[in-house]
């Protein structure tokens, strides 16, 4: 009988089955051992939190404050290395010859050994002593001047960029709560991919999806060959009725938003100067509760027009001429006399210390369409709708005498909406007529037809009707963590050999090589990218060495959205970063997330390149005669309008170090340290206290004295900073209101 069992086919089938399974266990052991064996998690968003531009602007300044003494520090420092390498090789020697003893020849290698090769060190596995070394000049340079460069890169990215300022935009800050449920062998990088998208200022729906009595459309709106904007179709489709209160209109998000921008520029004229009134002392200027004298009123109308120049960013507004009811009307400068209207109540006697009340409201312009030869007196002419008929205006009772002594009537009698014949030849020929009011012409009794316009809703639209969104900047952009990393490496050998029938040999040789380095490793990367819909799209990828630990995370997007936007669509993405860097989605959110809208920010859409975007100091609100001591620490506080960008404050020749923008924006509170420590007065002096941004320079009308320090006084040198003297606040003379 055969002892060889290895041929047999059971046994073959096991040892086949048996190498399977152990191939197996190998593969998964070596699986589970590279890490390749990754086990996925579970990614958590929460719906954002919305923080507007007011709370974001004092966090650039301290940003700004910080950057630049890092700034300082790294031409202070002198630790500029990130790694520390260290190497040692020692060799030693053991020979004994003859009949010398095994103890007395080790003990002479020994002593051989440490005297000269070990160059005093007895210890060979004790690290040499630590040499301080310099730097070579042009390393020192080229390590400064890029952590220099990623500073000042900072720095730059901390500002309020032009584009933001040129579309009329404004700024808000989306914090979302991420968090990462790692598997148990979760090794892949986690990515949260937000894509926002502003609410549409005007309805997917096309023109005529309104009902009502603004007069339908007579045929199809868009087939139509008319000069008439798309927006102005859809309003004599629809009533006014629908307009504001039919969310699904297309027109009620864009005319809701007009009345409200109207309502907040009221709101802030009526603040302004009653603000203004309060900070006056009545009895100093003379100004009593009988008759108004000349001063009173030419002082009522400078406060008044002062009010109109600050508010609304221009330099030029004046008074109409022909007050009526106790109103009186403020010429505005192209083109916000196309967009709105302000009146403001009249001064009068016996109520000299009274506050103007202002009033805003919309543009409307009646038109008349008159059909063959002209109306006669009390019209001007416009433009011609078609072959038969012309669009005129009304005189208002004005003479012709009274158009030729002054034109500026004329120019306000004329129609506010440029595309007049357009919307004339619309309303008369596309619709059903229902936007038509008949009338008589006076006189002649010639029937003629008057078409009420939205003039200043017209403009609107046309002039908020451009977007643009981007991110503006990511937190954390990439966030890291310190480590020090140690490698060292050994190498021991022993030698030992016969040396001939009486000696013997040994030897070793020994190298040790540690090199410790400083590495920033990321754990989170933002990341942003254009999109060709629209969406401002960006998010972060959450990592780190080795397997991934369960993690919370909290990441804030500055994105710049059109001022009017008052709702941000959010989709959100999940998943996990694949070994190619392809992302694999495993979840997604959407969010509705409602913001205010930021209506001053209307006035660059309105006003466009006009619009006067440099600091303008409140003068009427400063106390117009202040002492302040060298040598102390000051803070002012300066209220106005557009204050916060990118500021500088200077008073005198003396630099703020600090600068705070007040919660409502409407002024900022200057820090000096030291005041003039650095060119002490020897007796008191004037000075200037002048704001500077980005867009232009103002300078306070308050006069500023600056005193010689107390006897004294102590830390009264340039640069001591004496923190403990205590703050001096030259403060304002704005009420709260």
């Amino acid at each position: 009988m055969s002892d060889d069992t290895g041929g047999s086919p059971v046994m073959r089938r096991v040892w086949t089955a048996t190498i399977a399974a152990a191939g197996i266990v190998a593969l998964l052991a070596i699986l589970w051992v590279t890490g390749a064996y990754d086990t996925r998690g579970r990614i958590f968003v929460g719906s954002p939190e919305v923080y507007t531009r007011e709370r974001l602007v004092n966090d650039r300044y301290d940003q700004d404050f910080w950057l630049h003494s890092q700034l300082d520090r790294l031409d202070k420092s002198t630790a500029l290395l990130t790694s520390l390498v260290r190497g040692k090789i020692s060799v030693g020697a053991n020979v004994g010859i003859g009949g010398a003893s095994a103890g007395g020849a080790g003990g002479s290698g020994d002593s051989g050994s440490g005297g000269g090769g070990g160059g005093g060190n007895s210890d060979p596995d004790r690290p040499p002593s630590d040499v301080t070394l310099q730097m070579p000049f042009d390393q020192e340079f080229l390590i400064r001047a890029s952590v220099r460069d990623a500073i000042r890169q900072l720095i730059l990215e901390n500002l309020l960029d032009d584009r933001h300022d040129l579309t009329g935009n404004s700024v808000y800050g989306l914090k979302f709560d991420m968090t990462v449920i790692a598997g148990g062998r979760t090794y892949a990088s986690a990515f949260i991919k937000a894509s926002i998208k502003a609410r549409q200022l005007f309805s997917d729906e096309g023109p005529g999806s309104g009902t009502g009595g603004g007069g339908g459309p007579a045929e199809d709106a868009e087939s139509v060959e008319t000069d008439a904007p798309r927006h102005v179709r859809q309003y004599f489709a629809s009533s006014i009725g629908d307009i504001e209160e039919k969310e699904k209109n297309p027109l009620h998000t864009s005319y809701s938003l007009y009345n409200l921008w109207i309502a907040d520029v009221g709101a802030r004229l009526n603040t302004y100067i009653g603000q203004i009134y309060d900070t006056i002392e009545f009895e100093d200027e003379g100004i009593t509760g009988g008759a108004c004298g000349v001063s009173a009123r030419a002082e009522w109308e400078r406060r008044v027009l002062q009010a109109v120049n600050d508010v609304l960013g221009i330099s030029n507004s004046g008074f109409d001429q022909y007050p009526q009811k106790g109103l009186r009307g403020i010429t505005l400068p192209d083109p916000w006399r196309n967009h709105i209207r302000v009146n403001v109540t009249e001064l009068k006697d016996g109520d000299c210390q009274g506050t103007p009340i202002f009033a805003a409201d919309p543009i409307w312009d009646a038109v008349y369409l008159v059909e063959g030869d002209p109306p006669g007196g009390g019209f001007i002419w416009i433009d011609s709708v078609d072959d038969t008929t012309s669009v005129y205006a009304s005189t208002l009772g004005f003479s012709q005498d009274d158009l030729n002594r002054d034109p500026s009537i004329y120019q306000d009698l004329r129609t506010r909406y440029k595309r007049i014949a357009g919307v004339a030849d619309y309303v008369k020929n596309h619709t059903d007529g229902k936007a038509m009011v008949p009338m008589k012409l006076p006189g002649s009794g010639r029937p003629a037809s008057i078409v009420l316009v939205p003039s200043g809703f017209f403009n609107f639209i046309e002039s908020v009707i451009r977007t643009d969104a981007y991110t503006y900047s990511l937190f954390p952009k990439t966030e890291v963590f310190g480590v020090l990393a140690e490698q060292s490496s050994d190498i021991k050998a022993a030698i030992a050999a016969a040396a001939g029938q009486s000696g013997s040999g040994s030897g070793n040789f020994s190298t040790s090589n540690v090199e410790r380095t400083f590495q920033a490793a990321p754990r989170t990367v933002g990341f942003s990218e254009a999109s060709t819909t629209g969406a401002v799209e960006f998010g972060w990828v959450i990592g780190g060495h080795g397997r991934m630990e369960s993690t919370q995370k909290s990441g804030l997007a500055l994105v710049s959205v059109p001022a009017w936007t008052n709702e941000l669509s959010v989709h959100v993405d999940t998943g996990w970063v694949r070994d190619s860097g392809a992302l694999a989605m495993t979840g997604s959110y959407d969010f509705a997330v409602p913001i205010p809208p930021d209506y001053e920010a209307f006035d660059a859409f309105v006003g466009g390149s006009r619009v006067r975007r440099e600091p303008r100091i409140s003068n009427d609100l400063v106390a117009p005669y202040q002492v302040l001591e060298a040598c102390d620490d000051v803070s002012i506080i300066i209220p106005g309008f557009r204050l916060w960008r990118s500021t500088v404050v200077t008073l005198g020749s003396q630099l703020a170090s600090r600068i705070t923008v007040l919660p409502n924006m409407r002024g900022i509170i200057a820090k000096f340290d030291n005041l003039l420590a650095g060119n002490v007065p020897s007796a008191a002096e004037q000075v200037k206290l002048r704001v500077w941004t980005s867009e232009g320079v103002d300078t306070a009308t308050a006069t500023f004295r600056i005193t010689p320090p107390r006897p004294g006084a102590s830390g009264c040198d340039a640069g001591s900073g004496n923190d403990d003297a205590g703050e001096i606040a030259a403060s304002a003379r704005a009420p709260d209101r």
